[in-house]
């Protein structure tokens, strides 16, 4: 499990690092699912969750980083490295799944009364009343 403490300024640093991704065309180990939950973090906590498992050029390496550390699904990274909560009791900042989508479907981003995440076609926002799983940030 990952020691995370939010720094003072955390809304404003979450508020910037989710428009600087919405604002930047997809691309693998930059701006993808991984990197914003990843920068989302790092906002909140100065911790990276994904540090040493970056960088990553597509899909199938930021799979085959995750299988070799023994994590079959983000799912599964997430559960090792953040308590989770009652989807019910998210706050923003925290991070959520609505379902598993693929293999390395990762966490959205709670805003507020939605949470963020993107793929190649887009960004995606989902209710946070949606989110089966959820886990704590700090």
């Amino acid at each position: 499990m990952l020691e995370l403490t939010r720094r003072p300024d955390w809304p404003e640093r979450l508020m910037s690092t989710v428009e600087h991704h919405r604002n930047a065309a997809f691309e693998w180990g930059a701006f993808d699912c991984a990197t914003l939950f990843a920068d989302a973090v790092a906002a909140l906590t100065d911790v990276d969750p994904l540090a040493k498992y970056r960088p990553w050029k597509n899909e199938r390496s930021a799979r085959m980083k995750m299988i070799r550390a023994g994590f079959k699904t983000m799912q599964t990274f997430t559960r090792a490295n953040f308590p989770e909560i009652n989807p019910a009791q998210v706050q923003r900042g925290d991070i959520g799944f609505a379902h598993e989508a693929g293999n390395l479907s990762c966490p959205a981003v709670v805003v507020g009364a939605h949470a963020v995440s993107r793929d190649e076609q887009g960004w995606i926002v989902i209710p946070t009343s949606l989110l089966t799983l959820a886990f704590k940030v700090g």
